[in-house]
């Protein structure tokens, strides 16, 4: 039986990165809460906004959630892929890596990655919005459909949204500024931005 449901899956905002603290504490920096109130203004509304519990995360799916209501909810499976918390100046080459092979020493196999946010996910109605992390929702997007998903995590920003449904290749959602709103997003608009294939 196939899924029929349609989702908003949301990377977290920009975190003020603090090298001598594990990614998982990072808080969200001050242009990144910025961020991502435009983005919200971008997406639907919702039933539900489920989040991961670390912070960045968190605080991007409240932002979210004065905007697109519904209820707010946080579980844990939706946390990014467990990594050493050692700063790392190669992370993009370990990442690719990683999403490639399923793989990269002291890392969360990808496969169990995929299992607990999946499980998570498939707990949710259509329209809901999940709030998580670059790597753990594209391992599960590519679950869905096939795509370039090592293609599509290099050029997701932070914040950055994409509609994710099965066999649908992801796609992304552009805040599109509004000149009588101030340059506010009027609606969701579904970007050109190729997603690989």
């Amino acid at each position: 039986m196939t899924d029929a449901r349609e989702l908003v899956l949301v990377r977290h905002g920009p975190p003020d990165i603090r090298v001598n603290q594990p990614a998982p504490t990072w808080q969200l920096c001050d242009d990144g809460r910025a961020d991502v109130a435009l983005l919200a203004e971008a997406l639907p509304r919702a039933p539900v906004v489920v989040t991961s519990d670390e912070p960045k995360a968190v605080q991007t799916a409240e932002i979210l959630h004065v905007v697109v209501g519904g209820d707010l909810r946080v579980d844990v499976r939706l946390r990014e892929a467990i990594r050493p918390d050692a700063w790392v100046t190669d992370y993009e080459v370990r990442a690719a890596r990683y999403l490639t092979r399923g793989h990269e020493p002291g890392w969360e196999p990808a496969h169990d990655v995929r299992d607990r946010v999946r499980e998570a996910i498939g707990e949710l109605p259509s329209g809901a919005i999940v709030v998580g992390h670059g790597l753990s929702l594209t391992l599960y997007t590519a679950t869905l459909a096939r795509f370039d998903h090592v293609s599509f995590w290099r050029h997701l920003r932070l914040p950055d949204a994409w509609i994710a449904a099965e066999g649908v290749a992801p796609r992304i959602i552009e805040p599109r500024p509004h000149p009588e709103r101030g340059g506010r997003p009027q609606a969701v608009s579904v970007s050109a931005r190729p997603v690989p294939t």
